[in-house]
């Protein structure tokens, strides 16, 4: 119990930072140009240096994804790259590749390499044959069953298997579909997918000889979004995950705010110390947390058997979380002023809540007296993204990680997003 790890995604080195204040183990993390996260990727050479660094001082841990899938692949810029990684001693490398794979063996004997969910790996021979090539931990396919999990590590049981517990669920089989490619040009194995299975579809019926009197089909008001996956949540499923073999959770989420990450880091390391000192835990307060957060609703991925239902949003693609995301803390101005950044509108008088890297779940409640630019001059909210200074009725206790949240009103004129940030 006490060796498990919670592994927490990192978009930018402010996400990494975010990710530990709340309670990471390590964290996953890549350059653009050789990691399936490129749009939403901030990482350069220098910060990803400075991350591992932060890292490491805290007795951290971070693993640097290339577990892209290459192609008309020019290696010299790639082993120039890792070499300037390895100088910031990884804890590991993650890949998806053979080819790659053949690149670290030659190039870098001594690294540390996982196997990406890319991957797909879903048996023991797999797991077996990959522990051989050097391998020493598998990242197992979503698709798994808590019985075939348990099956692999019984019969493979010196390779450390890694699993995904919460975050955004590719309709296809791990993450292998064309559709965003096919529609918009943008290769989700190129690290760029559009997410095509959230757009909301029409199926017309067209008569060959009058194409120009469509009809829209419809079984009923949810036929919409046909492809829209619910959200990985397996929060109550710890245990018996930890009881399969598995010793190292994921969250996904590395294009997800630093709020996202915050939360439901800090949920899941609630829930595995509570496991690790057999206590039970309280899961309408854990719920509370993860529903806060962006979702399209949960469920338990493949772990049982599953009705196709259970899988999909058939009616809506919009995130289903209780909480706004107004602004993020990043210093103490004086006792109870705060100099923020917005992410959404936040004014004078709001009732907010906070969410602290602390020990407990509940957010803290406190009302905004007034705001504030960087001359000292009043303003209503501050521009997109635009530093304010946000004096509240308290003080708020280990500040430094603090955002700023407002319960979720749609009816609300001051629910308008400077952009969908969640």
């Amino acid at each position: 119990m006490q060796s498990l790890e919670l592994l927490a995604p990192a978009g930018d080195l402010d996400k990494l930072k975010y990710a530990f204040a709340y309670g990471a183990d390590s964290v996953y993390a890549g350059l653009p140009s050789y990691s399936l996260r490129v749009k939403e990727n901030k990482f350069t050479l220098e910060s990803l240096g400075k991350g591992i660094k932060y890292a490491h001082k805290l007795g951290k841990k971070v693993y640097i994804t290339v577990n892209f899938f290459p192609r008309y692949f020019n290696e010299k810029p790639f082993i120039e790259t890792i070499k300037q990684i390895d100088k910031y001693k990884p804890d590991a490398y993650i890949i998806s590749d053979p080819g790659v794979l053949d690149i670290f063996k030659e190039e870098f004997p001594n690294a540390t390499l996982h196997l990406s969910v890319q991957a797909n790996t879903t048996n023991a021979r797999a797991v077996r044959f990959w522990h051989k090539q050097g391998i020493s931990r598998v990242i197992l396919a979503r698709e798994l069953s808590i019985e075939e999990i348990k099956e692999i590590h019984k019969r493979v049981p010196k390779m450390e298997l890694e699993f995904f517990i919460h975050g955004s669920v590719c309709m296809a089989y791990s993450g292998r579909c064309f559709l965003s490619a096919y529609f918009a040009q943008r290769n989700p194995f190129q690290g760029v997918c559009a997410q095509p299975c959230r757009w909301k579809y029409k199926i017309k019926l067209i008569e060959e000889k009058d194409p120009d009197n469509e009809i829209i089909i419809e079984e009923d008001d949810k036929g919409s979004y046909l492809l829209s996956s619910k959200d990985l949540c397996l929060i109550k499923r710890l245990k018996e995950l930890v009881n399969a073999g598995i010793t190292s959770f994921k969250i996904e989420g590395r294009n997800k705010s630093e709020f996202y990450v915050s939360a439901v880091t800090k949920a899941y390391a609630y829930a595995l110390n509570q496991l690790k000192k057999g206590n039970e835990i309280d899961y309408e307060k854990v719920m509370n947390v993860l529903k806060a957060t962006s979702n399209r609703g949960f469920f338990e991925s493949y772990l049982d058997k599953v009705k196709p239902s259970e899988l999909q949003t058939i009616n809506y693609s919009t995130s289903l979380q209780t909480y706004q995301y107004v602004g993020k803390v990043i210093e103490k101005i004086s006792d109870n002023s705060y100099l923020v950044i917005p992410k959404n509108k936040i004014c004078e008088g709001d009732e907010i809540e906070i969410l602290l890297p602390n020990n407990r779940l509940e957010f803290e409640k406190a009302k905004v007296l007034n705001i504030r630019d960087l001359e000292n001059k009043e303003c209503v909210h501050g521009g997109k993204e635009t530093p304010i200074i946000v004096t509240l009725n308290k003080i708020i206790g280990n500040d430094k990680f603090a955002i700023f949240l407002k319960v979720k009103n749609s009816n609300e004129e001051n629910n308008r997003s400077y952009k969908s940030i969640s």
